[in-house]
């Protein structure tokens, strides 16, 4: 399954009832039938009934525990869900449907093997903006991302020469967790040692056993020594969300490094990002540590918190995968995580646009827009960049937009955070949907 932003995934039902299965139906559409009646019911998903629904394929890019997870959050999130119409006509392995959700319209793309018995090969669901009564004011996009979360901070401002200037926002000065945003700063600093001369996007790092984080990504399933570029440990860092993508770069610049990337980008109180955790470190305190430990590390001084780390490195992450899955509420979002304002963050997403202006970082350009965050079914913008991030409790996404109709460049830096329960990503998600469409018009 495929995020719709960073991170989330969903599905279908008729504004005159759900389709009717029957044997002259297409194969598309009989595990249309089966989706919608899958998300519209209560009965727990059982993974035996998903692996007779999904292709081989499929299931290794998604387990069907995980799949199970996912569609259970979506039917949660989602309920009620109605069919409305199909974009196009449906083919035998392929349709495009929109259905109105909870939390808006949706775009749901399924395909099916050609073979018989026609396993769901894939199913994506998007938010779909451009179907919905549109924001005629940023203080109407206010109230829908208030609506998502009960904290949210965010900014739209124009981009000029490196600076932003706010076009609209709220509470943008106040810190938030970041979420996969923070790797934003590792981008900057590496763009920085580029642009002089110390480091080329071509030099190369190989893989290291200490170096693996968890999921989300796909380099930690390569074999230590294994070497990479630069340009593709960036590329992962920031389109797929590379956790061991994220670690090696990191380590390679240096923790210390980084930390000065931040106060260099203008970070209000750079303070709070010292020291700079890791990825697996972040696991391995929210996951492999003590409630003791972890009370211990966010007491501790800076010097000590470096100590600290250095021990929690080394410790093994094999059972903390399967702690991952049973991750479902916040921790610590304030005190574990890497911390930045929408305008911090507007800050190193404009310095990043204007380092690609010079041709030693061109790569920059397209390392932030390999992943779009949301789809751009309009056309609205000529570029779109994007990181998001996300853990139980914390939403963020961070677009840096150059607009169709007259070429100006915005950036759109939204944070969500709920300390006591996980975001609702498919009602946040749709909310930040409207923001990015309004920030088009």
């Amino acid at each position: 399954m495929q995020a719709a932003t960073a991170d989330a995934g969903a599905r279908v039902g008729e504004d005159a009832g759900p389709p009717v299965t029957s044997d002259a139906r297409r194969p598309s559409e009989a595990q249309l039938d089966w989706v919608l009646a899958t998300l519209g019911g209560a009965t727990p998903l059982r993974e035996d009934e998903l692996t007779a629904r999904f292709a081989p394929a499929f299931l290794q890019e998604v387990p069907a525990d995980k799949l199970r997870a996912v569609l259970e959050q979506t039917r949660a999130a989602l309920a009620p869900i109605t069919f409305a119409r199909f974009e196009g006509e449906p083919t035998a392995h392929a349709l495009v449907a929109v259905v109105r959700a909870r939390a808006g319209s949706w775009r749901v793309r399924l395909h099916v093997e050609s073979a018989a018995p026609n396993k769901i090969d894939g199913l994506l669901l998007q938010p779909a903006p451009d179907l919905d009564p549109a924001a005629t004011s940023w203080s109407e996009v206010t109230d829908a991302l208030r609506a998502a979360a009960p904290r949210v901070a965010w900014l739209a401002a124009d981009v000029t020469d490196g600076a932003c200037a706010k076009i609209g926002g709220a509470h943008e000065s106040t810190a938030m967790p970041m979420g996969s945003a923070f790797k934003l700063y590792i981008l900057a600093a590496l763009a920085s040692e580029i642009a002089d001369g110390k480091r080329h996007w071509s030099d190369t790092l190989p893989i290291r056993a200490d170096r693996k984080s968890l999921p989300s990504g796909d380099l930690q399933s390569e074999p230590a020594g294994k070497v990479f570029s630069l340009e593709t440990f960036a590329e992962k860092m920031i389109s797929i969300s590379d956790n061991t993508a994220t670690d090696h770069l990191l380590f390679a610049l240096g923790r210390e490094r980084v930390e000065r990337e931040v106060k260099a980008s203008g970070h209000h109180d750079a303070s709070q990002m010292v020291p700079f955790l890791s990825t697996r470190e972040l696991f391995a305190l929210k996951l492999a540590a003590t409630e003791a430990e972890r009370r211990a590390y966010v007491a501790a001084s800076v010097p000590d918190k470096r100590r600290k780390l250095a021990e929690i490195s080394k410790r093994d992450l094999s059972g903390a995968l399967a702690a991952a899955a049973e991750w479902k509420t916040p921790r610590d979002i304030d005190a574990l995580e890497w911390s930045a304002s929408p305008e911090d963050t507007c800050r190193v997403l404009a310095a990043l646009k204007k380092r690609w202006d010079a041709p030693v970082n061109a790569p920059l350009r397209a390392i932030l827009s390999k992943n779009p965050g949301l789809p751009d079914t309009e056309g609205a913008f000529r570029y779109i960049g994007f990181k998001g991030g996300s853990e139980p409790g914390v939403l963020t996404t961070s677009f840096v937009l150059q607009r169709a109709k007259d070429d100006r460049w915005t950036v759109l830096a939204i944070a969500m955070a709920d300390g006591d329960h996980a975001i609702d990503e498919a009602k946040a998600l749709a909310a930040i949907a409207r923001a990015r469409a309004f920030a088009g018009k």
